[in-house]
């Protein structure tokens, strides 16, 4: 110690803040007075006016606000008031913080407390309908990526398991799909498991470090220590198994749908139209068959009976599909018979139409005891639905029509006569084969077999007879899987303590991914050699045994 040292009069802890309280006032006085001129405000508090400890507070209190300040707020307060319909109602916080400091835009002396809080509840209140319509009602377009609800995706709602489906088939021309398939079948393969000595080893070490580094890995040495230390590597041999690809055996079916695309020109209800005699007039206008001229009091007379037939040829009754009465007109009476079969009498029914005289009086009868005048005073015009099919047969057929007039009347009948024609048949089939089709295309899937679950048979199709060699296929696929297996000689390896070390593709499928793997392990054959030295904390380090001089 020096004399000037020794001579030194201790000083205070008090006389030390002193001296450096007037030390700060010397240098910061002429800043602050610099800083109050640029700013635009007094170089001193005005006298009685109350301290502000904290800096927006100050600047209120030494009178008027800052000019920057003061925008500052005006534009908080109008970027505000913009934005609130699309505050979210978790922001509520945040948005109550800012409104009690909006206030600070008038001059802090000019509210008290409560009238400051009373301002805070008055801007929320007014604001409060505002927050919950955006809150119940949110305006969609201020969401970060919204699209809308016309997204492409909206195609697979309710549509099951139809998404995978469409998945399949978008995944060969997807180059984010085949990147991550491409992946998965063909980066090497590597099987970890807990057992593999390298795992097994680290595990050891994150249990307890101190034991197997030999030395403290914390705190600093105080001696030496004895450890092990290897001196001769232990011996290794590289040994080698194979892994597989898995696959697995997909079904799916394809059913023949056939339909019978037929010209409408050949199709005049099986009836030869040239093959057609007729005392009346009569029309087929597809597909309609009119016997008979629709009109009124064409034929006169009292009691007066109308015969009429016509005849037409049927070149295949199998290929008739409908032939049915559904209209007759008349006045008064009539009867219709096809092939000698009764089919209709009108208009009461019955099971004869004849006119007898009973008495002094002509009259009809329609029925065993059934008779009715001749003059009915009525044009009938009946709809009628009677299938004469049964009635007609291929070959010539006759239609007689019987109307009995008194004064005046007429008669006709109408028919609606369909026919099967020789169709031109479309073939479809119905499959649940698309995705398959499309891996099997990329090379993923091999198609395997195809069975015919519906052989050979004859089928009855809008009245038509069809024979195909199969309607419905059972077809099977062997599609990758994306994992594999391991011949048993890999697990052998697993048991010796064998680490794997490489994986080699040896064999791919026609997409390019990898099929089958030579997986190669590395095996301890000899122990290695060890040594006991001192560890004297810095000149020999080991880590697993592996040791070098960490000294200098």
């Amino acid at each position: 110690m020096t004399p000037r040292q020794s001579m030194a009069k201790p000083r205070s802890a008090g006389v030390w803040a002193v001296s450096r309280k007037a030390r700060w006032r010397r240098h910061s006085t002429p800043m602050a007075s610099r800083r109050n001129t640029a700013d635009g405000r007094p170089d001193a508090r005005p006298q009685g006016a109350p301290h502000a400890s904290r800096l927006g507070v100050a600047a209120l209190g030494k009178g008027q606000p800052f000019p920057a300040v003061r925008a500052l707020i005006r534009d908080a307060w109008s970027a505000l008031n913009e934005a609130l319909p699309s505050i979210v109602l978790v922001r509520m916080p945040i948005l109550l913080l800012v409104c009690l400091a909006l206030p600070l835009a008038a001059p802090a002396a000019d509210l008290t407390r409560d009238q400051a809080l009373q301002l805070g509840k008055d801007f929320g209140n007014t604001n409060n309908t505002g927050v919950s319509n955006a809150a119940a009602s949110p305006d969609l377009t201020t969401v970060p990526s919204y699209q809308g609800t016309s997204v492409p995706e909206t195609q697979y709602y309710g549509s099951g398991l139809g998404i995978e489906d469409a998945a399949r088939q978008a995944l060969p021309n997807s180059e984010v799909g085949s990147f991550v398939q491409d992946s998965a079948l063909s980066r090497p393969r590597f099987n970890i498991d807990r057992n593999d000595p390298i795992v097994q080893r680290g595990d050891a070490i994150s249990a307890d470090p101190e034991a197997l580094l030999g030395q403290q890995l914390t705190g600093q040495y105080s001696g030496c220590q004895e450890v092990t230390t290897t001196t001769a590597p232990a011996t290794w041999s590289e040994e080698y198994c194979t892994e597989w690809g898995m696959d697995q055996q997909v079904g799916c079916q394809k059913t023949l749908n056939l339909s019978c695309n037929r010209p409408i020109e050949c199709d005049a209800g099986g009836i030869n139209l040239d093959s057609v005699q007729s005392d009346m007039r009569w029309t087929y206008t597809y597909p309609y068959l009119t016997i008979g001229t629709i009109s009124d009091n064409y034929w006169s007379g009292y009691c007066a009976v109308f015969d009429r037939s016509t005849t037409f040829t049927i070149e295949d009754i199998n290929k008739v599909q409908e032939f049915t009465l559904i209209q007759a007109g008349f006045d008064d009476w009539i009867k219709v018979v096809v092939n000698g079969t009764l089919v209709y009498v009108g208009p009461y029914g019955g099971d004869r139409l004849e006119v007898v005289t009973t008495g002094r009086f002509r009259r009809v009868q329609y029925g065993a005891s059934s008779y009715g005048w001749c003059e009915l005073s009525t044009s009938w015009n009946k709809s009628l639905n009677i299938d004469i099919k049964p009635y007609l047969r291929t070959g010539l057929n006759t239609i007689d029509m019987r109307v009995i007039v008194a004064g005046g009347g007429e008669g006709w009948i109408k028919f609606k006569a369909t026919q099967y024609c020789d169709c031109q048949w479309s073939e479809t089939w119905e499959s649940t084969c698309g995705a398959l089709e499309q891996q099997a295309q990329a090379g993923m899937c091999v198609q395997q077999s195809q069975a015919c679950l519906e052989p050979g048979e004859t089928r009855l199709i809008d009245g038509i007879e069809v024979y195909r060699d199969c309607w419905r296929y059972d077809l099977s696929y062997l599609c990758a899987t994306g994992e594999t297996r391991e011949e048993p000689y890999c697990q052998e390896l697993h048991d010796r303590g064998c680490s794997q070390v490489n994986s080699t593709c040896v064999s791919t499928l026609p997409d390019g991914s990898c099929y089958e793997y030579q997986q190669t392990y590395r095996c301890p054959q000899g122990n290695a050699a060890t040594q006991t030295v001192m560890n004297c904390g810095g000149q020999t380090f080991c880590l697993d045994g592996d040791c070098f001089d960490a000294g200098y």
